[in-house]
């Protein structure tokens, strides 16, 4: 072979067939294919995908052996693959896919897999891809192999046995005696024209030029070299025919989901169906790498804006019958906000199902693809007598989250607020379920039914609050040698309030850019396990770090012994300490040769090392650049910002933390530190009231007859009344000489017709404080008072 390339015949171009080397093994080059988006699916790895301010089409290429080539030959090397679109409407110029990234082999029978990505107009290739039967993709790659050298003309004159020459190898140091003996045989058992000297002879299977000279005076032989085999390499189509077939038209349902981010109404594909499994039931969702699942539970969303439970509630006033009581026109119309709930430990378990089953690295998921869901809510909420509100006057919801609103009057209120924030004992809290049709396919007669629980606690919130952000590695000329960073992730909480975490679940996930699936997953165990936020009198625990080993002292004599016996030469005694430093070197991306000997290379490398630690690029190892290549100390673990967590991850399975480029992580045990009565308070005091309000006349009757002011206050022009609900924000009202009554518009809220008050009698609080030609004075205690009328005196 040369360079690993076989010795053939002929130029390999054709895939469905082998080529015989000169070492009589079977060669063969590898046949291109699309495989499907995974294990189970129909649906070919071809995908246009939206990326930010582009779109692109990304097809997955397997490269195998073809059907008609036994297992027993071997692939020929290959280089420089290409793929191209290529269609009539295209005209003369294809789409060319110009990155194309390796992706991990998912079995052996999977030579090389690779994917290729081509920036596109959507709707154009679109339209190739759906439209165009001649669409195809062409696949080609460079094919290395050798061609045999020529043969020598058989050269005249005898031909001299080997075993002479034996004789003339084994005796150098006697030349002399070797060119006598050599002559006696040669003339004992040839013809005499040997002795006239003849310019080639064959000596066994090698050609000896000038017998004399070359042979018995220096006895190196020199073949008679048939010529040796040229490297040679030739462009093949990967492909049969035209190429691998690119018509995928949305009329074959398996073809649609290619069209998922185009357009949804060829996105999913109809013959989808919902598998359930021990672990739990899970979809397609026609993206690849992305599935259907339904929650764990479903639960309170968490307001982040006001750092509470999605809970309102609003008063709606309501007409009066002739003869109802006045508190009747008065209801309370209560929204929850319901947003779905994940156990990490169930997500993870449906994972690893789902990587056994499609075969894809790291499934993603998302909820919905459900038939139907409608929600029920339990007896007792029924029993309470409110009404359920909604635009379609229905309960059917959608499983990614929905709204949950519901009417009644004040003593129905009354009894929910007892449910959600009892004055003693734990909170019950509302229940229910969300029921979800799963079809097993498009016209499942007997679809699946799961029930999911609905539960409302105002305590306990949905805590999809967390997130986690892996913290960038050092460089590695700063790890110390025979050592390897830790991996740490910062954690966050998009919640001001304190909470605790109890487990933490972490993947360590390998990327590329170019490649919309993750190529590796690996898992990781996560330290500390469990944590607090945002509870400064509790701070998380510091990660239990590895210490590095010591760094190796400076060996200045051996370095320059080394250095001594490398002037001029390249030879010395190859040392230890110079091994070391090539190890170090070569662990650095170095290109050294691990010998021991201080060779140019090691220098140069060296120098470049000098570079990169800002030191003078001298090429001499001092102790300056031994410390350098040496680091005593582990680096620092990396800074975080404040109220973030600091957590180390461990892989289960060794692997290079340069390469690990994401981390998805979920948080289980969340609990948050919320008492139910308190958020209750908090709900009422932000309760809007709609176009209710009380209507207050606030006058002053002195401002009104300032001359009937006493001396002390004849300075007196104004005052400044402040007015409010108990604990809520005030309204200022400015009464003057000119405007000495006033009518404010004071809001009207749950809290205060909870509290027995009513628009008509509202219960709040005002202080006032004087304005005079001397300046503002005081404010005044505050006061309370009921009532719709407020006559206010200047301050004492």
């Amino acid at each position: 072979s040369v360079g690993g390339a076989p010795v053939l015949t002929e130029a390999p171009t054709a895939v469905n067939r082998t080529y015989t080397g000169a070492d009589g093994q079977a060669y063969f080059v590898p046949q291109a294919s699309i495989p499907p988006k995974s294990k189970s699916s129909t649906t070919p790895a071809v995908f246009l995908d939206h990326e930010p301010e582009r779109w692109v089409l990304r097809v997955t290429v397997d490269l195998r052996r073809h059907a008609a080539v036994p297992e027993t030959a071997v692939v020929l090397p290959i280089s420089e693959l290409a793929l191209s679109l290529t269609a009539q409407s295209l005209g003369s110029t294809p789409i060319a896919f110009g990155t194309i990234t390796e992706l991990p082999a998912p079995d052996p029978s999977v030579l090389r897999r690779v994917e290729a990505v081509a920036e596109v107009d959507r709707d154009r290739i679109a339209a190739v891809l759906k439209e165009d039967s001649t669409a195809a993709f062409a696949v080609s790659a460079t094919v290395h192999y050798a061609e045999p050298g020529a043969a020598e003309p058989e050269p005249p004159g005898p031909r001299v046995p080997l075993d002479w020459v034996t004789q003339v190898r084994d005796h150098r140091t006697r030349a002399s005696g070797i060119q006598r003996a050599g002559f006696k045989r040669l003339r004992a058992r040839s013809t005499a024209s040997v002795l006239a000297a003849p310019q080639r002879v064959a000596v066994g299977d090698q050609l000896v030029t000038s017998l004399e000279t070359k042979v018995f005076r220096f006895p190196q032989l020199f073949p008679a070299t048939p010529a040796g085999p040229t490297a040679r390499s030739v462009v093949a189509a990967l492909a049969e025919g035209a190429g691998l077939l690119a018509y995928y038209p949305t009329s074959v349902p398996a073809y649609r989901p290619i069209y998922a981010l185009v357009d949804s109404a060829f996105g999913v594909d109809p013959d989808s169906a919902w598998r359930i499994s021990p672990a739990g039931p899970w979809k397609d969702t026609g993206i690849p790498g992305r599935y259907y699942l339904l929650p764990t539970e479903y639960r309170l969303a968490f307001d982040v804006e006001q750092q509470l439970p999605a809970m309102n509630v609003l008063l709606v006033e309501k007409p009066v019958e002739p003869g109802a009581p006045a508190g009747s026109a008065y209801r309370v119309r209560v929204r929850f906000a319901i947003v779905p709930w994940f156990d990490p430990a169930a997500v993870e378990a449906l994972r690893q199902t789902i990587v056994a089953v499609e075969g894809v690295t790291f499934p993603e998921f998302e909820v919905g693809g459900d038939d139907g869901a409608t929600f029920h809510s339990t007896a007792l909420l029924q029993d309470l007598g409110g009404a359920t509100v909604s635009a379609d006057g229905g309960l059917a919801v959608d499983t990614r989250g929905f709204e949950y609103v519901v009417e009644g009057t004040l003593e129905y209120y009354t009894l929910l607020t007892k449910l959600l924030a009892p004055a003693t004992g734990s909170a019950p809290g509302l229940d229910g379920h969300v029921r979800c049709t799963l079809k097993a396919s498009a016209d499942d007669p007997a679809p699946q039914v799961r029930d999911v629980p609905v539960k409302l606690r105002l305590d306990r919130p949905a805590t999809d609050l967390l997130t986690a952000r892996l913290l960038p590695t050092p460089p590695i000329t700063a790890w110390p040698a025979d050592w390897t960073p830790p991996l740490f992730a910062a954690v966050s909480s998009r919640s001001a309030l304190p909470l605790d975490v109890g487990t933490v679940h972490a993947t360590l996930l390998v990327v590329d850019p170019d490649v919309r699936l993750p190529i590796d997953a690996i898992t990781a165990v996560a330290d500390p396990g469990a944590f607090a936020l945002g509870s400064p009198d509790r701070p998380p625990p510091a990660p239990r770090l590895d210490e590095a080993p010591a760094a190796p002292p400076y060996p200045g004599e051996a370095l320059a012994a080394a250095l001594a016996d490398a002037v001029g030469t390249t030879g010395g005694t190859p040392r230890a300490e110079v091994q070391m430093l090539q190890d170090r070197l070569a662990d650095l991306g170095h290109a050294v040769t691990v010998s021991g000997l201080l060779d140019p290379d090691t220098t140069q490398a060296v120098a470049v090392a000098q570079t990169t630690a800002g030191l003078a690029a001298s090429g001499a190892v001092d102790k300056a650049t031994w410390e350098a290549l040496f680091p005593a100390a582990p680096p620092a673990p990396p800074p975080i910002d404040a109220g973030e967590v600091l957590v180390e991850l461990t892989a289960t399975e060794p692997v290079d933390p340069r390469v690990i480029g994401a981390i998805s992580a979920s948080f289980g045990g969340v609990t948050m530190h919320l008492e139910a009565a308190t958020v209750l308070e908090r709900v009422h005091e932000l309760a809007a009231s709609g176009s209710m309000h009380a209507a207050l006349r606030v006058r002053s009757y002195q401002l009104q007859h300032p001359d009937q002011l006493p001396p002390t206050l004849t300075g007196l022009y104004a005052i400044d009344v402040e007015i409010r609900r108990p604990g809520g924000a005030a309204v200022t009202v400015f009464l003057s000489r000119d405007e000495p009554e006033k009518t404010a518009q004071v809001g009207f809220t749950v809290g205060d017709l909870l509290g027995g008050a009513t628009p008509g009698a509202p219960t709040y609080e005002w202080r006032r404080r004087n304005q005079t030609s001397a300046g503002a004075g005081p404010f005044s205690e505050w006061e309370t008072l009921a009532g719709t009328e407020l006559f206010v005196t200047p301050a004492a």
